[in-house]
C-alpha cells in the first residue's frame, strides 16, 4: 500500500468519525478498555503514531479459560487514561454515543444517542474502508454485510463472539449466491 493510499484511507476513516456525535467525555469509562476489534487501518494507524500495539481479540482471549476476564487495553495508562485517544479506532469513538454503549456516568452525546442499527452500519463501515482481512470489491462486500441475515451475525463477531465465525460463513456464502455476487460466491 503507498503512503497516498494509506492517507485517503485514514482521511475516509476521518470522515466517518466526524459523522458521530460529540460528547464531552469525563473520563470515567476506563473500565470498558478490554480486547476490541477494529479495521486492520485503525490498528496500523495506532502502532505508526504511538507505537502501541493492540493484538485483535481473537489473539488476546486464545488460550484464556472461557469466563476469564481480559487483559485492559494496553492503550490504557498508569492512571486510566487512553494513551491512543486522538487516534482511537471507530468502537472506541462509538462508546457513549450508541444507544446500547450509553456511558454509566452521565455523558450525554449532542444531539441525543444513536441507534444501534446506526452505529452497526457505520462500524461495518469502518471495517470495509479500513480492511478486516477482506480482499472483495468493498461496495460489493458492504451489501453482503448489511444483508438482514447476516448483519446480526457480523454484530456478534465485531463483539469478540468467534464461535459465530461458521454461521457467519454461511450466511454470507448464502447472500453472495443470491445476489450472485461472483468473486464472493467463488471466494469459499
Amino acid at each position: 500500500m503507498t503512503t497516498d493510499d494509506r492517507h485517503a484511507i485514514y482521511a475516509a476513516l476521518g470522515d466517518l468519525y466526524d459523522a458521530l456525535p460529540a460528547i464531552e467525555c469525563r473520563g470515567h469509562c476506563w473500565v470498558a478498555c478490554g480486547p476490541i476489534d477494529m479495521s486492520n487501518a485503525e490498528r496500523d494507524r495506532i502502532r505508526e503514531r504511538t507505537g502501541i500495539e493492540i493484538r485483535p481479540v481473537d489473539e488476546v482471549r486464545a488460550g484464556l479459560p472461557p469466563n476469564a476476564t481480559p487483559p485492559p487495553c494496553p492503550a490504557l495508562g498508569a492512571l486510566k487514561q487512553c494513551k491512543v485517544y486522538d487516534v482511537r479506532p471507530f468502537i472506541c469513538r462509538a462508546w457513549d454515543v450508541a444507544e446500547s454503549m450509553r456511558c454509566p456516568h452521565g455523558c450525554v452525546p449532542e444531539g441525543g444517542w444513536l441507534s444501534d442499527d446506526e452505529v452497526m452500519m457505520m462500524l461495518m463501515q469502518s471495517n470495509v474502508i479500513g480492511g478486516h482481512g477482506f480482499d472483495e470489491d468493498k461496495k460489493d462486500l458492504l451489501e453482503v454485510l448489511t444483508d438482514p441475515l447476516v448483519r446480526p451475525l457480523y454484530a456478534r463477531f465485531t463483539r469478540g463472539e468467534r464461535g459465530v465465525q461458521g454461521e457467519l460463513g454461511a450466511a454470507m456464502d448464502a447472500v453472495m449466491k443470491e445476489k450472485r455476487l461472483g468473486p464472493y460466491a467463488k471466494r469459499r
